[in-house]
């Protein structure tokens, strides 16, 4: 059935070693769900910062993006141990922040996947990238109509370097930003929906909307979760598209089941069909469009 999960901190310090901490423990209580691999994707830099789409290094086609200016990804095949053991091993973490690197903001997404496209190997992992890493994301269901689209991105000179119908997500979302570089990430998650059919629920990052988080959901579950504070205050569950203050801290978690993150807050949204989310930090931190129905 495939996990997702995602989580984002704004006024909140957290090392990255936590973040880290909290995406592999929120996978694992998703387990049940049944998997074959999983990876995760978290910021290179504290403060990242939005790439120049006609800036040549920001699309460089690479063969096995794995990494880019704002971000890194890891992806392991077997079980989550493995991801764990990958993530905090010493030629990972030469590639990684220092783990004691506070973030005061920070977004990251992470992925349990069982195969339905494509064999189990590391490159089928999610997450999944556009050609230069632009767009990165993780994706429960199937894709129907992946591979018209994908023979329609080719003849545009795309190229496809994973078995998965998440990587034509991928490449599909840099087709649209590319023809209309004005979109924002919530507009561009409503073109790129209209285009995928089938089943998703879609966690989206982008080195062109830094520190922003969009999720979709269309027949796989996601569930949203917040909470925040002030000052030494205790956690607060607030209704999660309320205004926030500008000098309170918040953590937004998102998952396909809200047993990812209990521990943290029981203040739990259940997406409908056709509902995007799009998170940025500040005192609106989420933004609902309620499409379904």
């Amino acid at each position: 059935m495939c996990g997702i999960f995602g989580y984002a901190n704004f006024n909140h310090k957290i090392s990255v070693n936590d973040i880290l901490n909290k995406l592999i423990s929120g996978l694992k209580k998703m387990e049940y769900r049944g998997y074959d691999s999983a990876g995760l994707c978290i910021n290179r830099v504290a403060e990242p910062v939005r790439c120049d789409p006609e800036d040549p290094k920001t699309h460089a086609d690479l063969a096995d993006v794995t990494d880019d200016a704002n971000h890194v990804i890891v992806r392991s095949c077997g079980n989550i141990s493995h991801l764990a053991e990958k993530v905090f091993s010493a030629d990972t973490r030469a590639n990684l922040p220092p783990l004691e690197q506070p973030r005061t903001h920070s977004v990251s997404i992470a992925h349990t996947r069982w195969a339905t496209h494509g064999e189990v190997t590391e490159r089928n992992c999610h997450p999944q990238c556009s050609n230069g890493g632009e767009f990165i994301v993780v994706h429960n269901g199937i894709m129907t109509n992946y591979m018209s689209v994908k023979e329609m991105l080719m003849k545009e000179g795309y190229h496809f370097y994973s078995q998965t119908d998440t990587e034509v997500i991928c490449v599909l979302a840099e087709y649209l930003y590319r023809h209309d570089t004005s979109l924002t990430f919530p507009a561009l998650m409503t073109k790129l929906t209209d285009f995928v059919e089938g089943a998703y629920a879609l966690l989206v990052m982008s080195v062109y909307y830094p520190d922003e988080i969009a999720a979709a959901r269309k027949g796989s579950p996601l569930v949203l979760g917040v909470r925040h504070k002030k000052g030494g205050s205790d956690w607060q569950q607030s209704r999660a598209f309320e205004m926030i203050a500008d000098d309170e801290a918040v953590e937004v978690f998102f998952a396909s089941d809200c047993l990812a993150f209990v521990e943290y807050t029981t203040n739990a949204v259940y997406l409908d069909d056709d509902d995007i989310v799009h998170y940025k930090g500040g005192p609106r931190v989420l933004l609902l469009l309620a499409r379904g129905g």
